[in-house]
């Protein structure tokens, strides 16, 4: 099973041709400075204030088994998404998941 990362040349190829293509152009320490690249990385957390509230609220009203039942169903969820993703939507949805699962049971 082949698992990409950010920093696999074949990634970045794939989700974000622009970067690969330009980069020997840019300076390196601003390679990575454009604003598709720093929404993939934002949003996980963006989503995570979000599944803190969640967390928040169904702890509460449901009680902690559940809560943490819902965040780790969320975090697979995420999972799922991620491995086979091949378009920009599967990844930013597929974090948002994550994001959601990875603070709901705190």
């Amino acid at each position: 099973m082949l698992l990409l990362s950010f920093r696999d040349p074949d990634f970045q190829a794939r989700f974000f041709p622009h970067v690969s293509i330009h980069h020997e152009t840019v300076n390196t320490f601003c390679k990575y400075g454009d604003p598709l690249i720093r929404l993939f990385v934002s949003v996980l957390f963006l989503a995570g204030i979000v599944g803190a509230f969640i967390g928040s609220f169904t702890s509460k009203h449901l009680g902690r088994k559940p809560t943490m039942v819902l965040g780790g169903f969320s975090c697979l969820t995420g999972a799922i998404l991620l491995a086979p993703a091949v378009h920009m939507a599967m990844l930013m949805f597929g974090r948002i998941c994550m994001g959601l699962g990875e603070l709901i049971p705190r």
